[in-house]
């Protein structure tokens, strides 16, 4: 009786201990966890640079909110890029994140990195683009309804043609 006493006391001082241990970046020093905005990224699409939000991860597209841009008519408005004008990207605190066990959940490395591919990366990588879609803004996807509210707020959705402008 008196080992089962001990091991009664060892399982409530271990329950007790667990809680101080932690491992990894904490959610508030994770930049995308304060907001409820989709990650920052900046891409380069047929020599120019766009500054953009991603809002969500298609399965050959990147549907972005885009802040600024040089050449293309695209500042301020909502777009859908097609994997293959994306000629680089890189993606604000995605390089840590990976999912989780069984496809659920997230887990992030200690060291949270930006995240830098090609978009001939990410149409031949779905582990890639599923670690962006989970900080995306609509991870889950837009729907129609969706897609019309905010095309309602931004414009109408721009679709980069994969050869040519808008």
């Amino acid at each position: 009786m008196p080992h089962m006493k001990t091991r009664f006391v060892l399982a409530g001082m271990v329950s007790l201990l667990m809680p101080a241990c932690s491992y990894g970046p904490k959610v508030d020093r994770f930049p995308p966890a304060q907001h409820p905005s989709g990650i920052a990224s900046l891409l380069y699409v047929a020599g120019d640079t766009l500054d953009a939000e991603v809002l969500a991860v298609e399965e050959d597209a990147l549907l972005v909110l885009v802040d600024s841009a040089g050449q293309h008519r695209l500042a301020g408005r909502l777009a859908r890029i097609p994997f293959p004008r994306i000629t680089r990207g890189r993606f604000a605190h995605a390089g840590g994140v990976r999912r989780g066990f069984f496809g659920r959940g997230f887990s992030l490395s200690a060291n949270v990195r930006p995240y830098e591919a090609t978009g001939e990366d990410l149409a031949a990588n779905p582990e890639d683009r599923a670690n962006l879609q989970l900080l995306s803004r609509y991870p889950q996807g837009v729907g129609d309804e969706l897609l019309g509210r905010l095309e309602a707020a931004y414009g109408e959705l721009e679709t980069l043609d994969p050869d040519g402008e808008p």
